[in-house]
């Protein structure tokens, strides 16, 4: 089976609620990590928002990262752990959808 899996990554400070992490930063680390972790992706920078623990409306840049395969849950998980650490986010959303995939060439 093959999957697209989206994670989408808020790039505001949960503590600070400044734009910290810049978009160059971002795709400059995933492109040092994502070989290490043998995950294909594409990274598109784009504005979105979303209510927080604490009821509020937060708009922001956010990234969404769009992976395709069969990736394990738990090396999904370990990944989106350590981003939300490393980036000091509250949270990430990750959705997973079966599809049919080829290349052509």
């Amino acid at each position: 089976m093959i999957y697209r899996y989206e994670i989408y990554i808020g790039l505001k400070d949960k503590d600070i609620f400044n734009n910290e992490i810049s978009t160059k930063k971002l795709m400059n680390d995933f492109k040092k990590e994502m070989p290490r972790l043998k995950i294909d992706f594409s990274l598109n920078m784009q504005k979105g928002g979303y209510i927080n623990e604490n009821g509020e409306y937060v708009s922001e840049n956010s990234a969404k990262m769009v992976c395709v395969g069969n990736y394990s849950d738990e090396d999904l998980s370990k990944f989106i752990d350590a981003v939300k650490r490393f980036y000091n986010q509250e949270t990430i959303l990750l959705t997973k959808q079966e599809i049919s995939a080829n290349f052509r060439s």
